[in-house]
């Protein structure tokens, strides 16, 4: 969707009455210190003349391109507009500081806007903003099959009426009947130790004992909120407002209760609505968390912790409740169809011609990403694995509904697939459809599946020794980078909310290589465990105060990350450093669960590092990013061939801003080559733990070196001694 600065400034441009004139755009090159004046003198020549714009500027290319047009007048108006999430003001991020637009948009706006080729096939629209970012989005017109392919323009103004049921079944029946890696979830293998039972208007928490073995249950997953005050009629206040609600949950205390048949009515709306979609699939078991294990038992949730990967891996279908943000907001809601459906733009492209219709070019393939990921329960960290082992998985958000299994990844905007791409550059129907028909089932096997938030899957390189094994690190990554950007309700949670994908990849690689032991240490496997610890935040990141992992584990820090490099070509790489020892100690002695301390021994070429002052460069891409001035060898004040001749680039990453720090220790860790013309070079950055008795070390951050070539790294390391390092 486009928001209505957007739309109307577009459909405007031929009318200044309609849409503000700031400046011609050649004027922005000039050295003149007011084009604001000079335009506006240019108007009042122009009302004083008997020749018409049109016939003063026929021959050249449309007046309307001429012009830089008023678009936001504040910045927040512009956050208001990406938050609703306008595909032309969301990909686009102010930055500090001021540029040659300031001195147009000055008198009073934030952003501005021109258009180009008007009267070619794909006119661009081109948003500037104060301080100097910009960008570019492409217009492309509505009606061409070519370009409507995948894309739904007709919603209705509601989640929950019969057309969207329509579109569920058809995803559903086709998930059971056509989905070959989805139909062996249809037998179910082990049921979970206790269910809800519906029984029309009523429910009832039984054992699994007493259920036969055959049937099939529906998960749940959601976000628990703040106790509030809820929508249920029965529990109406004296004065007629509505009343605290006593939140029914499994405790010592309300087993017999729940062992007894309850009213439906009495639940939240989330779990009514959960209960009513049940019933509506034919089932007639549900699973929620809160109601199905022991809520004040901590043996009870270890328990159930230890075998939640089969909960959700045998059940036949999770709903997430996507949208809300508490037990009371319920599964379905009312929408503005104008809110989530393509917005379509009458351009006129010639002075003399009829509006055509356009949309732009994010409106595919991209919208759905921004109503996805501004529902609650994306970004739920438990929900990650719930999601993950599910064979399908209902996502009822707040503007549309999405669907997720092994085999297909679909929304209302497009019903048949998400990976529906537009590339301007294929020519032919034939071609193009090869580009759209990227999908999940013609990809290579996911040990699980892709998940419609996580990062684009990367595939290993045709040139891997073993391509079985690479993948199943690669899709680890990205899982791990997905679940990063997750809020756990407890940070201890860390690991545990992952231990079933972890115990399943212990499996996985077991299979491919049953002759080795593949220990999982802190979020980190064996077999790869030097690049398991060169990870890098991507926004400033924090540590836990309370100990969770060992500071060279992802699992120790909260906030956004990658792993460096993304190269997926391992033929070319050169480990820097040798592990001599890693271990971990693990509460309960449960190797993929919550642990106690541990510490990695690396031997490897060891430096000095300083960097530059924050004001010496003030453009970072993050907060935690600064510029490496030199390395240093150790115990000497020797410099080796200055870094600046040899490296392309040195960027440090400081894991959290407390660690920001002038100069640090450091051990190179790996290179890889990431891209035709760059050899990057992975270096950790470590702070000495005080009041050790042996010298210790903990991780605060990671450098980036970039290099013309592998060569060029690995003699630039020689230059520093190999020390031994123990980091915890």
């Amino acid at each position: 969707m486009l928001c209505d600065v957007c739309l109307h400034g577009l459909e405007g441009m031929w009318d200044p009455n309609r849409t503000t004139r700031l400046a011609f755009k050649s004027d922005l090159e000039s050295d003149d210190p007011d084009p604001r004046g000079k335009y506006l003198d240019f108007l009042r020549k122009r009302s004083q003349s008997q020749t018409s714009p049109a016939t003063e500027l026929r021959g050249k290319r449309p007046e309307v391109e001429m012009y830089i047009y008023g678009h936001h007048r504040t910045d927040s108006s512009w956050e208001s507009s990406s938050e609703k999430g306008c595909v032309m003001c969301y990909p686009f991020e102010p930055k500090a500081g001021k540029h040659k637009l300031a001195k147009i948009l000055d008198p009073g706006w934030f952003t501005c806007f021109q258009i180009h080729g008007l009267e070619e096939s794909y006119p661009v629209m081109q948003i500037d903003y104060m301080g100097g970012s910009s960008g570019t989005l492409p217009l492309i017109p509505v009606g061409v099959p070519r370009w409507d392919r995948h894309l739904n323009f007709d919603f209705s103004s509601s989640i929950g009426d019969a057309k969207t049921w329509a579109l569920i079944d058809n995803w559903l029946g086709e998930c059971c009947e056509k989905h070959i890696r989805c139909r062996s979830s249809l037998v179910v293998r082990k049921l979970p130790t206790r269910l809800l039972k519906i029984c029309e208007d009523s429910f009832i928490l039984v054992s699994s004992d007493d259920i036969p073995s055959s049937e099939r249950y529906i998960t749940l997953s959601h976000c628990w909120g703040e106790p509030g005050t809820g929508d249920n009629p029965e529990a109406a206040a004296p004065n007629g407002g509505k009343a605290t609600i006593e939140r029914l949950k499994l405790l010592r205390t309300t087993h017999e209760k729940l062992h007894a048949l309850q009213a439906i009515s009495s639940l939240p709306k989330t779990f009514r609505e959960a209960m009513g979609i049940t019933s509506r699939l034919g089932i007639q078991y549900l699973w929620i968390d809160k109601l199905c294990i022991y809520q004040d038992s901590p043996d009870d949730w270890r328990a159930a912790a230890n075998t939640m990967q089969d909960v959700y891996r045998n059940a036949f279908l999770n709903i997430s409740a996507l949208g809300a943000k508490n037990e009371d907001e319920g599964c379905f809601f009312d929408r503005d169809p104008r809110d989530i459906a393509p917005t379509i733009i009458r351009l006129q492209q010639t002075p003399d011609s009829e509006p055509g219709r356009f949309r732009c070019l994010l409106e595919k393939a991209y919208a759905w990403r921004l109503s996805f990921g501004r529902d609650p329960v994306a970004y739920r960290g438990w929900v990650v694995q719930e999601r993950l082992l599910s064979p399908r998985v209902l996502h009822l958000g707040k503007q549309q509904v999405f669907w997720e299994c092994r085999e297909q990844n679909a929304c209302e905007l497009h019903p048949e697939t998400v990976y529906c791409y537009e590339d301007l550059q294929q020519k032919a129907d034939k071609d193009y459809v090869e580009v759209e028909a990227k999908s999940a089932k013609d990809e290579k096997p996911h040990l699980w599946k892709q998940l419609l938030n996580a990062p684009d899957r990367q595939f290993c390189h045709e040139n891997a020794k073993d391509k079985d094994l690479e993948q199943l690190f690669l899709d680890w990554n990205s899982v791990i980078k997905a679940y990063a950007r997750c809020d756990l309700t407890v940070p201890s949670d860390k690991l545990a909310a992952v231990s079933g994908l972890a115990n399943d990849m212990k499996r996985a690689l077991s299979t491919l290589r049953p002759d080795q032991s593949h220990r999982y240490f802190a979020g980190l496997w064996e077999d790869k465990l030097l690049d398991g610890t060169i990870w890098r935040v991507t926004s400033p990141a924090k540590r836990t105060k309370e100990y969770r992992a060992p500071s060279w584990s992802w699992a120790s820090i909260d906030g956004s990350l990658e792993f460096r490099p993304d190269a997926r070509d391992g033929a070319n790489a050169i480990e820097l450093a040798t592990v001599w020892k890693a271990f971990t100690e693990h509460w309960r002695n449960l190797e993929t669960g919550e642990i106690k301390g541990g510490f990695l021994k690396l031997m490897g070429p060891c430096f000095r590092m300083t960097v530059h002052p924050q004001d010496a460069e003030p453009s970072y891409s993050y907060k935690n990013e600064r510029t490496v001035a030199t390395f240093r060898i150790l115990d000497k004040e020797d410099v080796p061939p200055s870094l600046t001749q040899i490296a392309l680039q040195a960027r440090v990453y400081f894991d959290d801003l407390m660690d920001v720090t002038d100069e640090a220790f450091c051990v190179a860790i790996k290179g890889q080559q990431s891209d035709e013309e760059t050899f990057e070079a992975s270096v950790l950055v470590l702070s000495q733990v005080d009041n050790c008795v042996d010298e210790e070390w903990k991780r605060i951050g990671i450098v980036s070196c970039k290099f013309k070539s592998q060569e060029d790294a690995r003699s630039y390391f020689k230059h520093f001694a190999q020390k031994g390092v123990v980091i915890v």
